[in-house]
Formats: C-alpha cells, structure tokens, sequence
C-alpha cells in the first residue's frame, strides 16, 4: 500500500475546466485501507470533489528497507461533514490535531475527504548487481 508515516500526499483533483489541482496535504489510512484527509468545508478540492469524484493521490516512499516506494493510487472520493471516530484518533496522534465541530481558526468549518483506492501504482527502485 503506502508509507502511512509519511506527513503528507499530493491529491490531485479536477477543476469544472478540467484543468488539475495539486495540492499537498495530511493524510492517514484507516484500517480498509481508505485514504482520509481533513480539509476546509468550503476550499477548492471539496468543490471539484462533488463534481467529479475520480481523484490521483501521490505518496512519496520513505526510503525504509520494506518501504513500498513511491506510489500513485486512483481512487473514488466522498465528502463527508463527519468521520469516523478512529480516523480523529489517527489524526491526533499522527499529527496533534483533532478536528471537531467547531470552525477551525485556519481553515473554518471541516470536511473530511475519504479516497477509496481502485488502482495503485508502485515505483520503487529495484538494485540490479
């Protein structure tokens, strides 16, 4: 799958002109292997989310021994006003923020952003002696 310790991934959306936005992001994946992030209610990728719901993901490798690499997943996206009680708890502890019904200073009112993998596209380096 991928490096769930790395700080952030690149999530590509669509804009309505069909032109990308690539922005980086926190992230964490829960137990089904689902790629959650929590994100402002009301910025761009919620936006083109609900009009086009097909979303790339990028997740640099680690560069550990089992480190799976470089990754690149297609997945379906889903908006959501809540989440799940353990992608909260993964968050804080990831990250040191849990996200709740208040506005957030920075970003106001929060969405959570639920990617459903359909493909992956792993890139590690492979040694040739």
């Amino acid at each position: 799958m991928i490096d769930a310790d790395q700080s952030i991934c690149w999530l590509a959306t669509t804009r309505p002109n069909g032109h990308p936005h690539l922005v980086p992001i926190w992230f964490i994946v829960d137990d089904h292997d689902v790629i959650w992030i929590a994100t402002g209610a009301d910025s761009i990728k919620v936006a083109n989310i609900a009009l086009e719901p097909r979303v790339q993901i990028g997740v640099a490798g680690g560069g550990a021994e089992r480190d799976p690499g470089d990754v690149v997943i297609t997945g379906t996206a889903e908006v959501a006003e809540i989440a799940p009680s353990e992608v909260l708890d993964r968050l804080e502890t990831k990250y040191g923020w849990r996200p709740d019904d208040e506005p957030d200073p920075d970003i106001g009112r929060i969405a959570f952003i639920a990617v459903t993998p359909t493909r992956r596209v792993m890139g590690a380096a492979e040694t040739v002696d």
